[in-house]
């Protein structure tokens, strides 16, 4: 595999071209009209090999999806619309070029499904996979939503999905299936003959961040204050508490449902509950958000991907960052705010 004749097979793709674009790949910088007239928001993810995945466990195709997809979940937490991407590549010297060419091709089919059209980027040699993709969107009209808007009073919610991210983890720990030339979503889904089980699989795997709900959201001023679950539920609510200076409590009763309502069935190798799981698990790349308690009733309209579920599961209240559980007997228990560290415990 060669550095230059990897970038000329990018560059000969054919991708829409975003607006105000003036020069794409081919020369050192993009260059952009400084009159496109929305206002842009930047994001930036990294994953790292046997840190965000294991090729065993991953087709190359789909670690292309996912890399875009954990930068996109970012926009859509702040109601932003897919602009554009850049993307940084390092690959050990021995990549073969088919195995390049199926990460970049799962990449760019992506770029394509979100409208996302990628512009550019960096190519190197490095000891292990490392896949970097800024993306940029935009906000068709009004402000991004942020952490900091939440008020006490105000209902969390959820869009998207909880805790199959991190049950479809401890699946593939568990079975340690070979999935590396597993390139269809089809396939995958299929779990080695587990149905059931392939959903946790393509949960992690293959993400789909819920975009056009967060736009969705933000155009009809829904969310108050909004955040995406990469690091978890709690880990992420925390986060929000902190810009919001409120405690949340959350709703065991409601987070049932919520579950029920995703997946009513429970796969057959369950090694933790699923309640749990919700709490703690990451990479779901849902939407929490808080809302007026008026327009709870609004949610039902909430545009999702295929399977994907919208619902209230607590709400804000006055008080330092904090997290309390509401039992279903009606008792308050405080939940440790915790979740994936890069630079601590690790996966709590």
């Amino acid at each position: 595999m060669r550095e230059f004749q990897l970038i000329d097979w990018i560059a000969q793709r054919r991708q829409e071209v975003p607006e105000g674009l003036l020069t794409g790949i081919g020369d050192d910088c993009a260059v952009f009209d400084p009159s496109f007239a929305r206002r842009l928001l930047v994001t930036t993810d990294t994953l790292v090999e046997d840190v965000h995945f294991r090729r065993r466990w991953s087709s190359p195709a789909f670690l292309g999806h996912k890399a875009l997809a954990v930068s996109l979940s970012d926009l859509g937490a702040m109601g932003a619309r897919p602009h554009a991407a850049l993307l940084s590549l390092c690959l050990p010297q021995d990549t073969g070029e088919r195995w390049a060419h199926c990460l970049l091709e799962g990449l760019l089919q992506a770029c394509s499904h979100w409208h996302c059209p990628l512009i550019g980027g960096n190519l190197a040699a490095a000891s292990q996979v490392q896949i970097t993709v800024t993306a940029w969107g935009y906000l068709e009209k009004g402000e991004a939503v942020l952490r900091s808007g939440g008020r006490a009073g105000e209902g969390l919610a959820v869009a998207g999905h909880l805790g199959l991210a991190r049950r479809g983890l401890l699946s593939l720990r568990r079975h340690d299936p070979d999935l590396s030339a597993v390139e269809d979503g089809g396939e995958l889904r299929q779990g080695k003959g587990d149905p059931r089980r392939g959903r946790l699989w393509e949960a992690l795997l293959r993400p789909q961040p819920p975009l056009q709900a967060g736009c969705w959201l933000q155009s009809r001023e829904l969310a108050r204050s909004m955040i995406d679950l990469s690091d978890g539920l709690c880990a992420d609510l925390g986060h929000l508490l902190r810009s919001s200076r409120l405690a949340a409590v959350l709703e065991e009763r409601a987070l049932n449902d919520f579950l029920r309502a995703q997946e009513p069935e429970e796969a057959a190798d369950e090694t933790e509950p699923r309640l749990q799981a919700a709490l703690k698990g990451g990479e779901d790349y849902a939407l929490l958000f808080s809302l007026d308690p008026q327009r709870v009733l609004e949610l039902e309209q909430c545009p999702l991907p295929r399977g994907q579920h919208c619902g209230l599961i607590g709400h804000l209240e006055q008080g330092p960052p904090a997290i309390f559980l509401r039992d279903l007997r009606g008792k308050r228990r405080p939940l440790k705010i915790s979740g994936y560290q890069h630079f601590g415990d690790g996966n709590a």
